[in-house]
């Protein structure tokens, strides 16, 4: 995942590496705006476990809030660095207790993090949660306590998401890919305030976006109708 500091004078960069046998760690570094390495990548987490699919979210006071996924635990863990990859703490288990509302608790299964710091600095992660036969619901965690909502309807099954944190209220929304919807809600706490259908059809995976302005915009795959040539020739990967 990369990210731009809110000052806009920096990109941070965290990523997955494999470094042995069902051993991914997470690394981080951090460029200049124009791509010039600053800090050389570091090996966060430097443990035996296997980590991946990490996400980061940089403070206006340069905390960086770095979110992950433990396959062999199948937990969720985060954990706050400073800007030079610096712990300022222990890593922290949020998916080991999810209430599922009205349903029970669940313990771990989960995977997909996300991490959003809001304005008032009240902690958002989020996470695809096993509800039971692999049957998935997005559970976040805040304050300490993560909760699961049946967003859509009791037995949605999501597949991908992304999502954003209001500044006014904390209202959540996120962008949901089913296996044959694509839907936007906007809840809060545990209420859904709307829920609408952008696409009847599955999803390759989902981005949401907000400008400057507040207008929201939606990011997904759609099989085109017909046949279709490339326009030119593969951009080759840069190394990075």
């Amino acid at each position: 995942r990369i990210k731009i500091d809110p000052s806009e004078s920096g990109v941070y960069i965290v990523y997955q590496t494999l470094l042995g046998p069902t051993n991914n760690q997470i690394i981080f570094s951090k460029r200049t705006m124009t791509g010039v390495q600053v800090l050389s990548p570091i090996n966060l987490t430097a443990n035996a476990f296997n980590l991946i699919t990490p996400d980061i979210f940089i403070t206006d006071d340069f905390l960086l809030y770095i979110v992950w996924h433990n396959v062999g635990t199948t937990a969720i863990q985060y954990q706050v660095f400073n800007d030079i990859g610096v712990s300022q703490g222990a890593a922290i288990v949020i998916s080991a207790s999810t209430q599922h509302v009205g349903f029970g608790t669940l313990v771990n299964g989960a995977l997909k993090p996300r991490i959003i710091v809001a304005q008032n600095k009240d902690i958002y992660a989020s996470f695809l949660q096993d509800k039971g036969a692999g049957v998935y619901g997005l559970s976040i965690w805040t304050d300490g306590a993560a909760k699961l909502l049946d967003l859509t309807a009791p037995g949605e099954n999501i597949t991908s998401y992304d999502i954003i944190v209001e500044d006014i209220y904390n209202s959540i929304i996120v962008d949901l890919v089913q296996a044959a919807s694509v839907d936007v809600v906007n809840f809060l706490n545990e209420t859904v305030l709307f829920s609408l259908n952008l696409l009847a059809a599955a999803s390759q995976g989902v981005s949401l976006v907000k400008d400057a302005l507040g207008s929201l915009l939606h990011i997904y795959s759609s099989a085109p109708s017909g046949a279709f040539t490339s326009y030119d020739a593969t951009t080759s990967v840069t190394d990075i």
